[in-house]
């Protein structure tokens, strides 16, 4: 939480997302409170993964409730500036291994029902598909999310491998 705190007094980010949080029923939002910040989140009832966001309080913003059915670890908002038009945000985690054309399918539902052309749509998180920049023959899963995104125009930002070994290079995104 220090070097969160130092993180968002450094740079003010006025929305900052969060994957693989840990986070439980334990640990109430007040011990993950950070000055001028409200904190949105969800859990997994288990071990592991989960998202939070923290969006500046000077924001407005409306949370959006995904279908109960849902097995995606995601939190939808829109961010209402005070001038311009709504900004949709989905802060999302697929865990690795997650059937990747359920997810996929699930985030092209969930694009379709909540992104309309009076907003922006911005599309973050930890997906776990490798994209790497020297494959000329990606996974067939990333294919498809990939096809996906550019369905609704969304842009891949991610430019370097993320992750480096001796055999071998990632692009995971």
């Amino acid at each position: 939480m220090d070097e969160l705190c130092l993180f968002c007094n450094d740079y003010k980010p006025h929305v900052l997302c969060l994957n693989e949080t840990w986070l439980d029923e334990n640990i109430s939002d007040e011990e993950l409170r950070l000055t001028d910040y409200n904190i949105i989140r969800r859990d997994r009832d288990c071990l592991g993964g989960g998202v939070a966001v923290y969006i500046a309080d000077h924001l407005k913003f409306n949370l959006i409730n995904i279908e109960n059915n849902s097995n995606i670890e995601a939190l939808w908002f829109e961010l209402i500036p005070p001038k311009g038009k709504k900004v949709l945000f989905g802060s999302v985690y697929r865990p690795p291994n997650s059937d990747a054309s359920v997810f996929s399918k699930e985030i092209e539902s969930m694009l379709t029902n909540y992104s309309t052309d009076d907003k922006e749509t911005i599309l973050l998180g930890d997906f776990n598909f490798d994209i790497a920049l020297n494959s000329s023959c990606l996974q067939p899963r990333a294919k498809n999310f990939l096809r996906m995104t550019r369905v609704f125009h969304l842009t891949q930002i991610i430019t370097e491998y993320t992750r480096i070994t001796e055999h071998s290079k990632f692009t995971i995104f």
